[in-house]
């Protein structure tokens, strides 16, 4: 099933160009939560997540060649909210998490030759809802993930060792590698269970292994997306903030419509156009044309107050996508995706494709289908 939309400029008709979403072959398992990593050989490794059956340590490669799924190993322990990180010398590293134990300080690789995962050293700290960067060095970052600690991963030692802390803790934030070869951290909520936040951001200079705070004037939004554009800033679009407080019920988190812009060269945010729709959980996807695409996700809201207490609006997956263009810092709304999807996974093929897959359905079930946008 293909979905389509025409976008041309005015005056340039030969400039005339469709986006769609076309279904692709489903994944062996139904999940969310889980991570999607493009290799080295342009093919996408899926692994964990959860369903109804529980927190999944089943992994599986998507070929764009044929557009079909495959499993391959087993992780070694069963995941969701963990992280899943592209090293340079083509092997993937898997961390943190958490299952039916607690919260993970494992860590095991991925080797492609093999279709195996492999165990590594680990974390310093368990930790889930973090962020993991690779840096410019080869190592990898991870932070926060319900605190303020943070580590650096050296894929030769295969070891983990503790770097500066950064200005508060964070869980279901963003962190994102900017030109400098510094990292930008970003959002997410004192625990994975709590509003908190702060509105400075934190940034990583690997130089030091050390963050330095920001200006004021950035997002406490968990569940956010943070996408470095063409020009150097980043766009932090939507996520979950505190709602309105009725009284004697704390506010509830909804989803926002807001977005803002970090620029690199001053270490300070401005605001930029809100999106049409509130979401969190969703994806934004750097193109090649420098507009981002952003998908789907989950809508709460607030529909009044009653005896002290907010009545939300039940949680809605949504198919809307919009397209984010830079020069112009506005959102416009693009064709839908063929399912509405929630804490879903977006990959950039080699081949300047989106590969869209899993998350949660209108129905708040996990899907196993997937799409691709061209």
């Amino acid at each position: 099933m293909k979905y389509r939309s025409a976008v041309c400029i005015l005056f340039l008709p030969m400039l005339c160009f469709a986006h769609s979403f076309t279904t692709t072959g489903h994944m062996e398992f139904a999940r969310q939560g889980h991570t999607a990593t493009l290799l080295a050989d342009g093919k996408v490794l899926v692994t964990g997540g959860k369903n109804g059956s529980g927190t999944l340590a089943t992994a599986e490669i998507f070929h764009p060649v044929n557009g079909t799924f495959t499993s391959t190993g087993t992780m070694i322990k069963a995941r969701v909210g963990h992280t899943a990180t592209l090293l340079g010398n083509g092997r993937v590293l898997v961390a943190g998490g958490q299952n039916g134990g607690g919260t993970l300080a494992s860590a095991e690789v991925f080797h492609p030759a093999t279709g195996k995962f492999t165990v590594t050293g680990k974390m310093t700290k368990a930790r889930v809802g973090h962020t993991a960067t690779l840096l410019a060095n080869g190592k990898v970052l991870l932070a926060g993930g319900g605190s303020a600690t943070a580590e650096v991963f050296d894929p030769s030692t295969g070891t983990f060792t503790a770097v500066g802390n950064m200005s508060t803790s964070r869980a279901y934030g963003a962190a994102t590698l900017l030109a400098t070869g510094q990292v930008l951290a970003a959002g997410g909520t004192a625990t994975a269970n709590n509003f908190g936040g702060t509105l400075l951001g934190d940034l990583f200079n690997p130089a030091t292994g050390k963050f330095k705070t920001t200006a004021n004037g950035g997002t406490r939004a968990r569940n956010i997306s943070a996408t470095l554009l063409q020009n150097g800033s980043v766009l932090l679009a939507g996520g979950e903030v505190p709602g309105i407080f009725c009284g004697f019920c704390g506010p509830p988190l909804v989803s926002t419509a807001k977005a803002i812009l970090f620029h690199s060269s001053t270490a300070t945010f401005s605001t930029t156009a809100s999106m049409s729709v509130s979401r969190f959980g969703h994806t934004a996807t750097l193109l090649v044309v420098g507009q981002v695409l952003v998908a789907g996700g989950g809508e709460a809201r607030v529909l009044f107050c009653r005896g002290g207490c907010p009545r939300m609006s039940n949680v809605q997956a949504l198919a809307s996508v919009e397209l984010y263009n830079p020069a112009t810092g506005a959102f416009a709304p693009t064709v839908n995706m063929t399912t509405p999807r929630a804490m879903h996974t977006a990959t950039m093929l080699a081949d300047g494709r989106v590969l869209l897959a899993g998350g949660l359905d209108a129905n708040g079930t996990s899907l196993a289908s997937a799409e691709l946008f061209q």
